[in-house]
């Protein structure tokens, strides 16, 4: 492996934005390849659009790492003098725009996290500092201020299953016991997820007097999310959260509908429902991960397979549910998918077991084709004003012809469609809020916000 320095992240990536195919490949190839000898437990992506990958894979040394690809080739996250030398299987990462973070624990192994900065990494004060002995830590998250979070095995001397945060001014691990109203929970914590308004979720194998359910700090306490009808009542574990820039909630896991299909939960503020209706999504096994991108899209993964008996990624759209790529596009996962993420870019990541046809684990890519390949600016196509009030026109670079126009509304609803298309539209009647509008010309589709004010 190569050793090379973050920074040059930062200025290989954006090779990667020029115009691409859509449907899945292989993230680098020949010797640019990752090759991951073992199972990838965790991917995520920084605001730059670097990938990071991590798992059960060591380097030619023996050891543990977590890799990076730069948009060229994948690298092991280290400099020539500060590896990070791991001797056991890095469980998850996550990445703020500082800071990448690492977790690896083995039973009977005290946790620990590993931060990256400054091009070289740290380990960050064991957690037996704060009365925690042999923990395991399966989740990381960091919130919008910069602060990191982990969730597992991880009990005080009560007993009593916490949460950890790291307080970087004071450089100490801070134990959150989650205690709620007439209920001390002792159980695993599979992840943790935090909003934009700084509330932190929790889920796994947490049981109230009935079934499974998220829980919710909100900096001074702990409750369940949602209660009586309104709750999640989940059958069986809860494997994976996240949320979206509305304050929506999703969990998805080993829990069943009525059909007996694993399905991905949502919380809209007032009550948990099945994402697309009753029985829409149809997993026939368990979710191992779900992600948002930047469109509100939802994808969801894990050992659930299609009609060819491969495992794939699924995207509800607003609509619908269906599997991201197909036919010569398909993933043709051949092993279970452990995690899957978004980048800024359009672009979705799946990766787990499967396999390569060297039989190598790998990183996936999904592009999703949105973009107008003859605009490579973010100025070449622009809408304005924008907050509107009445009018927007539309302007595209080089005279393009625009063949349609769409709006959508925040839950992906079309609520405006042109054909043929005009470059100025009237949007008085559209209720204030975010919208997304829709480009099509001869070369494709490109998306932007839009604020009716």
């Amino acid at each position: 492996m190569k050793i090379q320095a973050l920074l040059s992240f930062l200025i290989v990536c954006s090779i990667d934005a020029f115009a691409q195919s859509s449907g899945w490949t292989e993230l680098g190839s020949g010797s640019n390849a990752l090759n991951a000898n073992g199972g990838i437990y965790s991917i995520c992506t920084d605001s730059a659009g670097n990938v990071y990958a991590s798992g059960d894979f060591v380097d030619d040394s023996g050891y543990f790492y977590v890799a990076g690809w730069d948009g060229v080739r994948w690298n092991e996250l280290n400099d020539s003098t500060n590896g990070l030398n791991e001797n056991y299987s890095i469980n998850d990462i996550c990445a703020d725009d500082v800071n990448i973070y690492a977790a690896s624990s083995v039973l009977g192994i005290h946790g620990h996290v590993a931060e990256y900065s400054s091009f070289s990494w740290d380990t960050l004060p064991s957690l037996k500092y704060i009365g925690m002995n042999d923990p395991l830590i399966y989740s990381l998250c960091t919130d919008r201020s910069g602060n990191l979070y982990a969730g597992g095995d991880l009990f005080d001397s009560s007993n009593i299953s916490c949460i950890i945060k790291w307080d970087a001014v004071i450089s100490t691990w801070i134990k959150i016991p989650i205690s709620i109203p007439d209920y001390t929970l002792n159980a695993s914590i599979f992840s943790i997820s935090a909003d934009d308004s700084g509330n932190i979720y929790a889920a796994g194998s947490g049981f109230d007097t009935t079934s499974y359910n998220v829980m919710k700090f909100d900096g001074a306490k702990w409750n369940w999310l949602g209660s009586g009808s309104n709750a999640l009542k989940a059958n069986n574990y809860i494997s994976s959260l996240c949320t979206d820039e509305h304050g929506n909630v999703y969990a998805a896991g080993e829990f069943t509908n009525g059909s007996g299909n694993e399905y991905v939960a949502k919380w809209d503020g007032l009550t948990w429902k099945e994402l697309g209706g009753s029985n829409s999504l149809k997993a026939n096994n368990y979710i191992k991960s779900i992600c948002i991108d930047g469109f509100g899209n939802v994808y969801a993964a894990g050992y659930f397979t299609n009609s060819s008996g491969n495992e794939y990624v699924a995207c509800w759209d607003g609509m619908n549910w269906s599997e991201l790529g197909g036919g010569s596009n398909a993933l043709n996962a051949n092993s279970g998918i452990y995690s899957i993420c978004a980048d800024g870019k359009e672009n979705i990541y799946a990766a787990g077991w499967f396999t390569d046809p060297s039989g190598f684990r790998y990183v996936a890519k999904y592009h999703v084709l949105t973009g107008i390949d003859d605009l490579k600016n973010e100025d070449d196509f622009s809408i304005y004003p924008n907050p509107a009030k009445e009018i927007v026109s539309i302007y595209v670079k080089n005279s393009m012809a625009v063949e349609e126009v769409s709006i959508y509304n925040q839950t992906s609803q079309k609520v405006f469609y042109g054909n043929p298309a005009k470059t100025t539209l009237d949007v008085s009647g559209l209720q204030k809020g975010m919208y997304f509008i829709e480009v099509q010309t001869k070369s494709g589709k490109s998306r932007k916000k839009l604020v009716i004010d």
